[in-house]
């Protein structure tokens, strides 16, 4: 197994890199969809026929997109990393967390991602709000240099989230006689088949 291999399979690290991947993935996505909308003038018909204010229609398009582009990714590349059988040439796994199916692990990590978002956008928004204000910012730069923060600090906190989870875990397994080991996707797998 490659560095890069064994890197990946630490759960702590996939997790991240997931969240990044998916959140850039979502973005060039929803950029995308975004921009065919209004070329095609189809933000402008919605918000005539909604009677509402077009940059209405394109926020709330742009978050449905780029939520479920985003979650849709993470769902996928969680599943590459964490539970696909034989992926990698059957690279290790965590076993603190083989008893979770795809979508308990994966729901798990949106979950903690939704608490950890009013201070993601908290920080995202209000630097948006304060450093042009404060410092004589450019807006573009002021949203770029917020969002970037924002994002750091919620995967460090959500790391640290984590790296505590992960010692309860192994903790409980410790007691209960299991000590962690070292297992590969085929491990897992015959043991739920039994």
């Amino acid at each position: 197994m490659s560095w890069f291999q064994r890197w990946y399979a630490r759960r702590i690290v996939n997790v991240n890199v997931n969240i990044l991947l998916a959140g850039a993935l979502a973005i060039a996505f929803m950029y995308a969809v975004m921009y065919v909308l209004h070329k095609l003038g189809i933000d402008q018909h919605v918000a005539d026929r909604l009677k509402v204010n077009v940059k209405l229609v394109n926020v709330t398009l742009s978050f449905l997109i780029d939520v479920v582009a985003d979650v849709s990714v993470y769902y996928f590349l969680h599943w590459y990393a964490n539970h696909a059988p034989g992926k990698l040439g059957g690279k290790l796994i965590n076993p603190e967390y083989s008893d979770l199916t795809l979508m308990q692990d994966a729901t798990k990590v949106q979950l903690e991602r939704i608490v950890l978002s009013p201070i993601l956008y908290g920080i995202a928004l209000g630097g948006q709000f304060v450093l042009p204000q404060w410092f004589a910012i450019s807006p573009p730069k002021a949203a770029a240099i917020s969002f970037a923060a924002g994002v750091i600090v919620a995967r460090v906190l959500h790391t640290f989230w984590m790296l505590r989870e992960q010692r309860i875990r192994r903790a409980a397994l410790e007691r209960a006689g299991a000590a962690p080991q070292v297992v590969t996707t085929e491990t897992v797998l015959m043991e739920r088949k039994k």
